[in-house]
């Protein structure tokens, strides 16, 4: 953690470092910078080798309704939004469109400078035929939100916690006299086992 701190310049605002599974997700008040400079976050995993994500920090997140109608008022008819579904979880929605294409001409991504001005990352896919799958997953998602949260922050801590030994070795017995019946494995660290039983 002290390693980021020290790397990222001020302009990224970080307001909080958290784990998210096999990631560190970096939450920032000014998205836009990282997400403009992707290689300032680059450089950021060759230096500590762990996977990084930006998040945007909750309190610039619009309401849901609010930020749906910024997201289709700034594209055009052409482009096609049809459906916006939002997952808190992670602060990201995902945009349908019918021409995700037509989105690849701007200078700037809108989708970078929209998530600045909405608090939410945006992720643009193109709108699939049978969408009530995806809005039905979409509201399992959202009731299971702070189960999902502290999942993935307990699946982070044990990833990145600290070596409890220096100790590398494992410990593997075989079942059976004559004829070998299985085999016990056993980590020392955790004392953790499994056994494989031959038939």
């Amino acid at each position: 953690m002290a390693a980021i701190l020290k790397n990222l310049p001020n302009e990224a605002e970080l307001t909080k470092i958290e784990y998210e599974g096999p990631r560190l997700a970096l939450y920032s008040t000014n998205p836009t910078y990282l997400l403009k400079n992707p290689q300032t976050v680059s450089n950021m995993v060759n230096i500590i080798k762990k996977r990084i994500v930006v998040r945007i920090d909750e309190s610039l997140r619009q309401p849901e309704h609010e930020a749906a109608e910024i997201i289709r008022r700034n594209m055009s008819e052409e482009i096609g939004v049809s459906n916006v579904l939002f997952d808190p979880a992670v602060g990201e929605a995902t945009v349908f469109v019918e021409k995700p294409l037509l989105l690849r001409a701007h200078e700037i991504p809108l989708e970078i400078r929209l998530a600045g001005e909405i608090g939410w990352k945006l992720n643009i896919k193109k709108t699939p035929n049978a969408f009530t799958t995806l809005e039905a997953i979409n509201s399992i998602l959202k009731r299971t939100m702070s189960q999902r949260v502290h999942f993935l922050k307990e699946v982070g801590e044990k990833i990145f916690r600290t070596k409890l030994s220096d100790l590398v070795e494992a410990n593997l017995m075989t079942l059976g006299l004559e004829k070998p019946a299985g085999l016990l494995f056993f980590c020392p660290p955790t004392k953790a086992g499994f056994c494989l039983i031959a038939d």
